[in-house]
């Protein structure tokens, strides 16, 4: 009920909820609240960040939380700078659909994706329509060898190798969830292409070896 002013500890703990909504007069959430809950969507309305510690929302033991936060127009810097909100993935003031970009970065590399560095297999969350602008930036002695992507993870993959310039590479405006893929080489000085991972496409995946 929007009269609701707090939540008590473990009250939903371990129940299927995929989507709450914070009345704007909750000023507390205790521990355990949404603990091992699989929520997608948290959408508050308090206009001032609940005091709540991560447990409230963590969907697992290694503390991560995985839903997307909703907040009030002006907010949102409030929410990710507050202990236990700051931990949310994504958080955003918009009725903008949300989609994930899934990248993986197969060999001695990493991205920058809008400026931030990234490394390794992860996912990050953009609004729709947006644009993503990748920096591909290999170790010393190697190079950017393929870059391929695939919609919502299905179909065949979209080789965009060429479509790198001086290693940047950029996304118009975001429809789907979208799933990266950046490999890398050793850069052979000879000009002799060094060996590559074997890329093959099985089931809806892409595998290298």
């Amino acid at each position: 009920p929007e009269s609701l002013e707090n939540f008590g500890a473990g009250a939903f703990r371990s129940c299927s909820i995929k989507e709450v909504t914070i009345p704007e007069k909750v000023t507390i959430i205790e521990d355990q609240v949404f603990m091992y809950c699989p929520l997608q969507n948290v959408y508050s309305k308090a206009k001032t960040p609940p005091v709540c510690t991560v447990e409230a929302f963590m969907s697992n033991n290694n503390r991560d939380v995985f839903a997307i936060l909703h907040v009030p127009s002006g907010t949102k810097e409030l929410y990710e700078n507050a202990d236990g909100w700051m931990y949310f993935p994504f958080t955003t003031e918009s009725d903008n659909e949300i989609y994930k970009i899934v990248y993986s970065v197969i060999g001695n590399g990493k991205i920058k994706i809008n400026n931030k560095i990234y490394s390794g297999n992860n996912n990050i969350y953009v609004e729709k329509n947006s644009d993503i602008n990748f920096e591909i930036i290999p170790e010393t002695g190697y190079k950017i060898s393929e870059v391929y992507y695939l919609i919502n993870n299905i179909g065949d993959p979209i080789d965009v190798s060429n479509n790198v310039r001086n290693g940047l590479l950029t996304y118009k405006s975001v429809q789907n969830n979208i799933y990266f893929y950046f490999l890398f080489e050793k850069d052979d000085s000879t000009g002799k292409k060094c060996e590559t991972p074997t890329i093959s496409f099985v089931d809806g995946k892409l595998t290298f070896s």
